[in-house]
């Protein structure tokens, strides 16, 4: 009996350890209860990317700015919007737009009450770590 214990914490370790080599980063999201706005920051390696979820509690657009990229701070990234994996690893993309940072929303999606994610990817230019910040806003 421990050995199938011990057996299953070394496959679970190793599963996670392997997940996290394919260059793909999920970070933490910051929130502001009940207003539809969230904060997605993170950072990624070179041929990486980064995804996260977000609710959406009714039907409506969900609007996405890449604020800050960098360095440098002009990259251009992928940016994308889609439906989260089985696993909730990873995302599956609906609609993936090239952008740079700004201050107005490079994609917007009209959806229905439901999960959904963002992912920002390298593009091919990226030659070093890349940091960012995506403002989402949804219903």
């Amino acid at each position: 009996m421990k050995q199938r214990a011990l057996l299953s914490a070394v496959i679970g370790a190793a599963a996670v350890l392997l997940a996290s080599c394919d260059g793909t980063t999920t970070t933490s999201p910051t929130s502001t209860a009940g207003s539809g706005q969230e904060t997605f920051v993170g950072q990624f390696a070179v041929g990486g990317s980064a995804s996260r979820t977000i609710l959406a509690s009714g039907a409506g657009e969900i609007a996405l700015t890449l604020s800050a990229a960098g360095p440098p701070s002009d990259i251009a990234l992928w940016l994308g919007i889609g439906i989260p994996a089985a696993n909730n690893v990873g995302c599956h993309q609906t609609r993936t737009v090239l952008v740079s940072a700004a201050a107005t929303p490079h994609l917007v999606a009209t959806v229905d009450a439901g999960t959904y994610c963002v992912r920002v990817a390298d593009a091919g230019t990226m030659t070093g770590t890349v940091a960012f910040t995506v403002l989402i806003s949804h219903p």
